[in-house]
């Protein structure tokens, strides 16, 4: 099995983690999304009641957020849905 960098020559593979492996910091998004560029893609991974609130800073930020099997609710959908193609267009 071949690992991402093997397959995309060129793609940068860093990984920089928020909060640090040895703290626990529940904004630690906050930093996370300042660090980035627009565009970088973003990864969420915690529990479906913290994930719209990030989710929402990352579309503001003008990040690209992939993932499925979300849980939101149907007004936060369309928030995020509303504010992700106004960030297209304007």
């Amino acid at each position: 099995m071949k690992i991402t960098g093997d397959v995309y020559k060129g793609l940068d593979c860093n990984f920089e983690s928020f909060p640090a492996d040895d703290q626990c910091d529940p904004k630690a998004y906050v930093s996370a999304i300042a660090s980035m560029q627009k565009g970088d893609c973003v990864t969420i991974f915690t529990p479906d009641d913290t994930h719209f609130e990030i989710a929402m800073a990352c579309v503001q930020k003008g990040n690209e957020k992939k993932k499925g099997d979300l849980k939101y609710t149907s007004a936060q959908a369309r928030c995020m849905f509303s504010l992700y193609v106004y960030s297209k267009h304007y």
